[in-house]
């Protein structure tokens, strides 16, 4: 498995963000097909998306990532929050997945350490 933190900040060739993201998610599937094995990337949400209950996923950059990933996972802020508590409380949403449902629940996360706590 490979973890890719930030996808944006890849270096590849082309004049918009959008040529280079495109570029970027081609490559990755590819590298992923050919060494048969799983990466994980980590992108923005772009301003749009974020706004909006839209179904479609909206990454930063291009739909290329949306189009090219197998598994598309959205973490937000859930609505509800439990002020003055160490947990806050995130969603995970599974906005895309080729092999089967998409579900959504949510966690409490630990603002301190990070982790996302699955009980």
């Amino acid at each position: 498995v490979v973890f890719i933190d930030f996808l944006q900040l890849i270096q590849a060739d082309g004049k918009s963000e959008y040529d280079r993201v495109t570029t970027i998610a081609t490559e990755l599937q590819n590298i992923a097909k050919e060494l048969k094995i799983c990466i994980v990337a980590l992108s923005q949400v772009s301003n749009e998306g974020a706004k909006s209950d839209s179904v479609v996923i909206s990454f930063k950059g291009s739909g290329a990532l949306a189009t090219a990933c197998d598994v598309g996972i959205e973490l937000s802020r859930a609505k509800e929050k439990n002020d003055g508590v160490q947990f806050d409380d995130i969603l995970v949403n599974i906005r895309k997945n080729r092999h089967g449902r998409r579900p959504s629940r949510t966690y409490d996360f630990d603002k301190n350490t990070g982790f996302i706590l699955f009980c």
